[in-house]
C-alpha cells in the first residue's frame, strides 16, 4: 500500500474508531465504573432529586432527561460551571462547521448531508465518541480533499444564510439561556439543540427559498467563523488568565483524572469528570481531522504549527475555526491547486 492510501484509507479507519472506542470507555464506562451513573437512575426513578419532573409527560422520556439534566445541573455549581460554560461555547462553532459542510453543492455521504444526525449522536452517543465517527466520514468520502470548483464546493448565499441564523436561534441562544436560567426545563429543552438549529435552517429556507440568492456564500460564512473564534477564544482567554498564575490549577482545568472517580466525591466532580473527557476526545478528534485538509507538506506543517500555538492560546474551538476559516477561503479561490508531492 502506498503511502498515500495509508493516510487517505487505513490512518483514519485505525484512528478514528479507536478515539471514540476510547470517548465511550472514558465518558460512560467511567460513569457506569464509578457507580454514578447508576446512582442517577435511581434517584430520577424514586424522585428522590429536583430533577425528576414531567417534561413530556411520557415515563421513558422524562426519565432519560431527568439524568440528562442531572448531569448538567450537578455541573453548574462553582467548581465545575466554569469548564461547562467554556466546553459548550467551543463546541459552538465546531457545530457551525458541521452544517456548513452539510450545505457543499455536492455532499457525498449521509452523516454529513443530514448534520441533524450526528447531532443527535452528540447529545445521546456523546461529543467525544461521535466527532471522530463524523471525520472518518468526511476523510473517507474525500470532504477533506475538496478543491476550490464552484460546482462542488460553494455554499450558497442562501444557505448561508440560514446556517448563521440556524446556528444563533438555534444553538447559542438556548444554551445562554440555560446558563443564564439555570432551569431543569431550559436544560432539558437544551439537550434537543441539534433539532432547534435544523429546524430554524428550515424555517429560514422556507421564508427565503435559495432561488433567490445563489450566488455564493463565501462572505457570511466567514462572518460566521469570525464571530465564533472571537467568542470562543475571549471564553478561553479569560478561562487561561485567570489561572495562569497557579499552573497546576490550570492544568485540572483541563485535564481530567485517568482514574475512575470514588462515588462519595460531590456529583459536581462527576459531572466535571464525564464533561472534561468528552470534551478532551471531541476537539481532539477534530483538530486531528483538520490535518486531513492540508494538500502538501508545506500546509500540513503549517496548520500543525497553528495547532500548537493557537490551542493553547486561543482554545481548541478558536483553532478549528481558524482551519476552517482558512479551507474556505481556500474553497472559494480561483488558484490551482496545490501540488501535493511538493
Amino acid at each position: 500500500m502506498s503511502s498515500g492510501n495509508f493516510l487517505k484509507f487505513l490512518l483514519p479507519i485505525v484512528t478514528f474508531p479507536v478515539l471514540a472506542a476510547f470517548a465511550l470507555n472514558f465518558v460512560v464506562g467511567h460513569t457506569q465504573s464509578s457507580g454514578w451513573g447508576e446512582k442517577l437512575r435511581i434517584q430520577c426513578e424514586s424522585s428522590e432529586t429536583p430533577y425528576a419532573l414531567p417534561y413530556s409527560g411520557i415515563t421513558q422520556v422524562d426519565g432519560a432527561l431527568c439524568i440528562l439534566v442531572s448531569v448538567f445541573h450537578a455541573s453548574f455549581t462553582s467548581v465545575s460551571l466554569p469548564f461547562t460554560f467554556w466546553f459548550l461555547i467551543s463546541a459552538v462553532p465546531v457545530t457551525a462547521f458541521l452544517y456548513v459542510e452539510a450545505f457543499r453543492r455536492r455532499v457525498p455521504s449521509l452523516p454529513i448531508k443530514y448534520p441533524i444526525i450526528p447531532g443527535i449522536l452528540m447529545q445521546t452517543a456523546t461529543f467525544g465518541a461521535t466527532i471522530p465517527m463524523w471525520w472518518l466520514f468526511a476523510i473517507l468520502t474525500g470532504v477533506t480533499n475538496l478543491r476550490p470548483s464552484s460546482a462542488t464546493t460553494t455554499v450558497a448565499q442562501g444557505h448561508a444564510l440560514a446556517i448563521a441564523f440556524g446556528i444563533f436561534i438555534g444553538m447559542f441562544i438556548p444554551t445562554i439561556s440555560m446558563f443564564a436560567l439555570l432551569d431543569p426545563y431550559v436544560t432539558a429543552v437544551w439537550q434537543f439543540f441539534p433539532l432547534f438549529v435544523s429546524f430554524a435552517i428550515a424555517a429560514h429556507l422556507l421564508v427565503r427559498p435559495t432561488s433567490k440568492d445563489q450566488e455564493s456564500g463565501h462572505t457570511i460564512i466567514s462572518i460566521l467563523y469570525i464571530a465564533s473564534f472571537i467568542f470562543s477564544s475571549s471564553v478561553h482567554l479569560a478561562v487561561v488568565s485567570s489561572r495562569l498564575h497557579d499552573l497546576g490549577r490550570l492544568k485540572a482545568f483541563f485535564f481530567p483524572s485517568t482514574s475512575v472517580l470514588d462515588l462519595s466525591l460531590n456529583d459536581d466532580l462527576h459531572a466535571l469528570h464525564l464533561l472534561q473527557w468528552d470534551a478532551l476526545f471531541g476537539f481532539g478528534s477534530a483538530i486531528l481531522g483538520t490535518l486531513w485538509f492540508a494538500r502538501s507538506r508545506m500546509q500540513l506543517l503549517g496548520l500543525l504549527a497553528w495547532h500548537i500555538v493557537a490551542i493553547p492560546v486561543m482554545g481548541p474551538g478558536a483553532a478549528i475555526t481558524g482551519v476552517a476559516l482558512w479551507r474556505e477561503s481556500h474553497l472559494n479561490s480561483t488558484e490551482k491547486p496545490v501540488d501535493a508531492k511538493k
